[in-house]
């Protein structure tokens, strides 16, 4: 059963992990929260980046999957200019909690889709 599809799942890890390095900083307790906004957007900003960087070990892990999975998707997709409708279809993706970390179940598709804008 799926709880979760890419897109709340992508901003679940940018809330919690934000949260979780918040809560790590010294001026801050369990009664107060008070930062700056801009220390708040540079976590914002590190935690997407970190994200970023999983996702672009994935890309290095899966790429003949990514390749074979655009080539379907491209089929699909391009002769019409749908290319919104699979970025749609892939964040709207429905994700079991046993394939949340699946980089080659989950987050190559993410690749595959992005590659429908820029194949190289």
């Amino acid at each position: 059963m799926a709880l979760l599809n890419v897109a709340s799942a992508i901003a679940i890890f940018l809330l919690a992990s934000t949260y979780a390095f918040l809560s790590l900083l010294p001026s801050n307790t369990a009664k107060t929260l008070s930062v700056s906004p801009l220390t708040l957007s540079l976590l914002f900003f590190n935690n997407l980046n970190i994200f970023i960087a999983m996702c672009e070990i994935v890309l290095g892990l899966n790429i003949l999957t990514i390749q074979q999975d655009y080539k379907r998707l491209h089929a699909k997709y391009s002769p019409g200019n749908q290319e919104w409708s699979a970025c749609v279809k892939f964040l709207t993706m429905p994700i079991p909690l046993s394939q949340l970390c699946s980089g080659k179940h989950t987050w190559s598709k993410m690749w595959s889709t992005y590659s429908l804008y820029d194949p190289s």
